[in-house]
């Protein structure tokens, strides 16, 4: 029988068995109990003990953790409210390989949140979130088991961000990203890709062309 996590009882079991896997240390446990606390699924919600958890997870290497962390100082949840320490925590997120963290340290430096306005650094970020986004992806376990790691995102739009990388910096990684993606290659998809590539490169900041292309 498929069990169903979103049934309560299931809940309560998934509850049970992320609670004994904290206890043994797992890492990756600290932050998906956290999220259950976060969200009230299975637990009474608790951002405060949510909060704990990713802390918790984080200092065990949970790239998932520090960004789940992060979230909640951006949102003043269960810790107090900083934008400076959300962005200390997206950094560690990025940094540790979490696609979603390095979007937010590329709109951050695009818009000057708790940084300098560094178009440049913006587009690093970016190009190392659409890598591991296609990497994630393409992975036969990941893609699939860590579902929220990969956000749904118009491939025009991941190639167009793409072109943007500095091809001298990530050759093999931007080679392996743009093949993978362009599986996905339709005659539509490239010319919005190459419609988004040009307004990037015009604009010099792939925020704003983020936000007028919801």
């Amino acid at each position: 029988m498929v069990r169903n996590p979103c049934r309560p009882q299931d809940l309560a079991d998934a509850v049970a068995l992320y609670d004994d896997a904290v206890k043994a240390g797992n890492a990756e446990a600290m932050n998906r109990l956290g999220k259950l606390y976060e969200t009230g699924k299975g637990v009474a919600q608790n951002y405060v003990t949510a909060s704990v958890l990713y802390e918790r997870g984080a200092d065990a290497g949970s790239a998932g953790a520090i960004y789940s962390g992060a979230l909640l100082f951006e949102k003043g949840l269960g810790v107090k409210q900083s934008i400076s320490e959300a962005m200390n925590w997206y950094r560690e997120a990025a940094e540790a390989g979490h696609p979603m963290a390095s979007r937010r340290m590329g709109k951050a430096y695009d818009e000057g949140t708790a940084v300098g306005i560094n178009h440049g650094s913006a587009a690093n970020w970016y190009c190392r979130a659409v890598m591991k986004e296609a990497a994630i992806l393409a992975h036969p376990v990941i893609g699939r088991s860590e579902p929220e790691l990969v956000p749904v995102r118009p491939v025009a739009e991941q190639l167009a961000m793409l072109d943007q990388c500095p091809d001298d910096k990530w050759d093999d990684d931007l080679a392996v990203a743009r093949a993978i993606l362009s599986r996905q290659l339709t005659p539509a998809i490239k010319g919005e890709a190459e419609r988004l590539s040009k307004n990037m490169k015009t604009t010099n900041n792939i925020s704003q062309v983020l936000a007028a292309n919801p």
